[in-house]
């Protein structure tokens, strides 16, 4: 059990320890070891001599309270104790001009190396102070200063060079070798038909999960083929006392033979590709027949990298439904043929590999699609929850990028009235076409893929082996770049097509045809969920728009005021509030009917949109008054606006049957904080404004300030009076 009384022993050692260190390196920087030697010379030597061991003991072999310190305070340590040393040895060798002074350069390698960067910056700049205190007490030093300091940092810039360059030597080397795994392990489940064609290159860090479950799955897979086959060989070469038993698979693509399994006697199998029209092995590839020999001359089996004399030969081709897919090859060195029992065995092997690798690629197929149909599900619950437009298109595209692989993805919305299609969303590779130039594109190009698609409600190209013209998906001036499988799906919501999803790829076969029927579906819940979701913006619009202007209602008008206002109290801003109210309107409705009514409010509502600024709101307020909620607008400012509006509303003219006439408004304006603490006070004062301006006049704009002043002023005429 640890005594706390001495770890606080060990402690407080150690930082009395620490005013010694620093005292004597003082001294050594001061000159005072400088010769002749002295007795105090001796004793502060040998001192720090003391010092450096007590330092490298409690460093390495101290207990652990001596050692609880952070990492860089006792590098510091060790490295001031030994800095101090070695000067003080210099100044007793000759100062600056030592012949030893060789050894600086060696130590803060060695700092450099080991040391932390803190510490290492701290025990450098310690040495360079050192060769001060040196370059001081000597004659005609300067140059000799600079020259030290230069390859004190020269010392130092090495190694850091040095290791770093090992360490990304070593990374690349690392890299490679994953590399080269990876790819053999791709190369291996292709050869065993473990993938789809349509995969890309398995990688270690995979890019997405589907790419780590995809790799993790095929790793797998591998790991069982060649256990049960290494097995399964070493047991046919033990019992059939063979030289040699060796599974030979076509790789499908460069139709050469690669050694799959062996189990041999010899050292000089191939491990590479095998021609397959060459020796014995090419007249059991064409006729795909077994093959029994005896007393072979050496060279006449190709897979020994060497010429190796054999006495009997046995070739089985490995067939499924009239396809040859491997050779299974065993030998021997003694002349003794094949007995037919031997032979029976060896084609109850081949059964059973075909037995193994289908068992296998039964098991990768339903590995991936429970894989798709997890992540199918997943995506069905996500498009579900997505409320815009804008959130649906994201949610798809990165739903179906855990399903499928592709390097470009888009959707196009339909206008059936106009005919016409718009690209809303659009995320591709720099090198296949530009998001900027693509988004918020139109075309209507009746014989592009996507037209067609909308057209006949079936995805295309009806084959995926059909080859891509790439001018002809959305018009001839929108191209798409280095593209070798496409997919138009039609989004189809109530037996229309209200838009397509576009999925393409680089890589050739990238949409097998279970996946496609697959991605069909899931095309179709975007397409609900995108009519779901503008019927909800339609929903949210209605609630907070006025049907008649276009401009906020009155409800989403106090709430838009109630958030402002809090916003304005947080942050101590001014948030200005103006009312507006037309001019004898009911007068306008009585004279010119209520149609004539309505489109002056109309033209009224447009003027104060392109007047008020992008951030103010614009609400009709009710009837024929209108609202103005500005933020960060004194009165001053909201005064200037009012009187743009004002003016630009007094110069419009309406025509009707019974001739042109104007239209003139009366505005009243509040200020927060100024005229009003909340949200009922400010609109109350706003409103006095406005009905002041109404009786006194109108077709003017005024503030709470301005009415208070006339009030006051009218309640002293009236007294006068």
């Amino acid at each position: 059990m640890t005594n706390p009384f001495n770890n606080k022993r060990h402690a407080l050692f150690s930082e009395l320890q620490r005013f010694p260190v620093v005292a004597l390196g003082v001294l050594v920087a001061t000159g005072i070891l400088h010769p002749p030697p002295t007795g105090v010379t001796v004793a502060i030597v040998s001192g720090l001599a003391m010092l450096a061991v007590a330092e490298v003991y409690r460093r390495f072999w101290g207990p652990p309270a001596l050692r609880s310190d952070s990492r860089t305070i006792r590098d510091i340590e060790l490295g001031w104790v030994l800095a101090t040393l070695l000067y003080a040895l210099f100044e007793q060798t000759g100062g600056i001009h030592t012949p030893v002074h060789a050894l600086t350069y060696f130590f803060v390698a060695w700092v450099a190396t080991f040391f932390t960067r803190a510490a290492f910056v701290v025990i450098l700049l310690t040495q360079i102070g050192f060769e001060i205190g040196l370059a001081l007490r000597a004659e005609a030093a300067l140059l000799t200063f600079f020259i030290h300091t230069a390859f004190l940092v020269l010392a130092a810039t090495l190694p850091a060079l040095f290791w770093r360059g090992a360490a990304a030597v070593l990374r690349m080397q690392h890299h490679r070798q994953l590399r080269d795994t990876m790819c053999h392990i791709h190369d291996e489940a292709r050869v065993f038909r473990l993938l789809p064609r349509s995969t890309h290159s398995l990688s270690w860090a995979a890019p997405n999960p589907r790419a780590a479950d995809e790799r993790k799955r095929v790793q797998s897979s591998l790991d069982v083929i060649h256990q049960a086959l290494g097995y399964l060989f070493k047991l046919l070469r033990k019992s059939l006392d063979l030289h040699t038993c060796v599974l030979l698979w076509i790789d499908p693509d460069s139709q050469q033979l690669k050694v799959t399994a062996c189990a041999t006697a010899d050292d000089c199998v191939l491990v590479t590709s095998i021609s397959p029209h060459h020796g014995v092995l090419a007249a059991i590839f064409h006729s795909q027949q077994k093959l029994h020999l005896q007393s072979l001359k050496p060279g006449t089996v190709s897979y020994y990298a060497q010429p190796t004399p054999l006495g009997a030969f046995l070739g089985l081709p490995v067939t499924h439904e009239g396809a040859l897919f491997g050779i299974l090859c065993a030998d021997r060195q003694t002349v003794r043929p094949f007995l037919p029992a031997e032979e029976e065995l060896l084609l109850e092997t081949v059964a059973h590999i075909l037995r193994l690798l289908s068992s296998e690629q039964t098991f990768a197929v339903l590995e991936r699609s429970r894989y798709e149909h997890e992540h199918f599900y997943r995506a069905s619950a996500l498009l579900v929850r997505a409320l815009t437009p804008e959130e649906v298109m994201n949610t798809a595209i990165v739903a179906l990028r855990e399903i499928v692989d592709f390097d470009f993805s888009c959707i196009t919305l339909y206008d059936k009235a106009t005919e016409r299609h718009q690209i809303a969303w659009v995320h591709t590779l720099p090198d296949i076409a530009h998001d900027r130039a693509l988004f918020g594109r139109e075309f209507s190009d009746p014989k592009s893929l996507v037209a067609l698609a909308c057209k006949t409600k079936h995805s295309l190209p009806a084959h995926p082996d059909v080859p891509i013209d790439e001018a002809s998906l959305f018009s001839a001036d929108l191209r798409l770049k280095g593209i070798a499988s496409l997919l138009v799906l039609p989004l189809i919501c109530a037996d229309d097509a209200i838009g397509t999803l576009v999925l393409a790829t680089k890589s050739k076969h990238g949409f097998r045809e279970d996946l496609r029927d697959l991605l069909g579906v899931i095309a179709n819940q975007v397409a609900v969920s995108l009519q779901n979701a503008r019927l909800y913006r339609r929903m949210e619009t209605m609630a907070t728009t006025d049907g008649l202007t276009g401009v906020y209602n009155h409800r989403a008008m106090q709430k838009c005021l109630a958030d402002k206002l809090e916003r304005a109290q947080r942050y101590h801003r001014p948030l200005a509030l103006i009312l507006l109210d037309l001019d004898h309107f009911k007068k306008i409705n009585d004279t010119y009917g209520h149609p004539q009514g309505d489109q002056v409010l109309k033209r009224v509502a447009v003027i104060l949109k392109e007047t008020a600024r992008k951030i103010d709101i614009v609400a009709r307020y009710g009837g024929e008054e209108f609202a103005i909620l500005m933020e960060d607008t004194d009165g001053a400012g909201a005064k200037e606006l009012a009187e743009r509006i004002r003016h630009e509303v007094s110069q419009q003219q309406f025509a009707t049957e019974r001739g042109l006439f104007h239209v003139t408004v009366s505005m009243g304006i509040a200020v927060f904080p100024h005229d009003a603490q909340d949200r009922q006070q400010l609109i109350t004062r706003a409103d006095q404004a406005l009905y002041h301006a109404k009786r006194h006049g109108r077709n003017q704009s005024l503030s709470y300030r301005e009415f208070l002043n006339q009030r006051a002023h009218d309640t002293m005429e009236a007294r006068v009076e």
